[in-house]
């Protein structure tokens, strides 16, 4: 995955793997494994953390449109602060975050917030490994060129928005 989004190894990243994409942000990325019956998939967690309103919540954002992406939006979990909700809204209306999100095949897609630090995460089907039993097979889908622009592009106009949020 470190190839196909371009990605350089951070030299301090001893315990995690954190990397710097081509625009510069730093991502950590973390391997699941999705287990189902006779096979699993290996996917590969893409987080860009941020600093923005010391507000506590967490929302799922999903892709919209029946047959293409047409946008994003996002469904706070229950419980979330009032600020999170409200700081959720002007993100999920912030275009280049928007615009970013759709070329992208979506997996997983959360946005996290805990005292000040405000975590996009992102699991792409590109960049994945299928794994199956019967009959044995191991196929990697991988992240084209255009979806490994689009992370990166996301995670910049995550922390870009958070930012200019943040100092209003």
């Amino acid at each position: 995955m470190l190839a196909d989004l371009r990605a350089e190894r951070d030299a301090d990243a001893a315990v995690s793997l954190t990397a710097r994409l081509p625009n510069g942000v730093r991502v950590s990325m973390d391997e699941r494994v999705d287990r189902q019956f006779l096979m699993h998939t290996v996917s590969v967690k893409v987080a860009a953390t941020a600093c923005g309103p010391a507000v506590q919540g967490g929302a799922r954002v999903r892709q919209t449109g029946w047959l293409r992406c047409t946008g994003i939006d996002a469904v706070a979990v229950p419980g979330c602060d009032p600020g999170f909700v409200d700081t959720l809204a002007a993100l999920v209306a912030e275009p280049s975050l928007a615009d970013a999100l759709r070329p992208l095949h979506l997996t997983d897609c959360t946005i996290d917030a805990h005292d000040g630090r405000w975590t996009l995460a992102i699991v792409p089907f590109g960049g994945s490994e299928v794994v199956n039993r019967m009959p044995s097979f191991r196929r990697y889908v991988r992240l084209t060129g255009e979806q490994a622009a689009a992370l990166s592009a996301a995670c910049l106009a995550f922390e870009t928005a958070l930012r200019r949020i943040l100092h209003g």
